[in-house]
């Protein structure tokens, strides 16, 4: 079955906008949990982590 409409709701900015948005969302979210237990590193890197998935999950629905 093919998916024609995106699972995320809809936002008036391109993709470019939303992709900096979560990401940004991402890295605070990940910042302040690493402050209080992993660390800046693991942090940043559970946040780049958390955008792949969100890049992988969005190609593998539409591509």
């Amino acid at each position: 079955m093919f998916i024609a409409k995106s699972p995320l709701p809809s936002s008036p900015f391109p993709p470019s906008c939303s992709r900096f948005w979560a990401s940004t969302c991402f890295s605070r979210i990940g910042t302040e949990f690493g402050i209080m237990e992993f660390g800046i590193i693991e942090a940043v890197t559970l946040s780049a982590f958390l955008q792949l998935l969100i890049d992988f999950r969005r190609s593998y629905s539409f591509g």
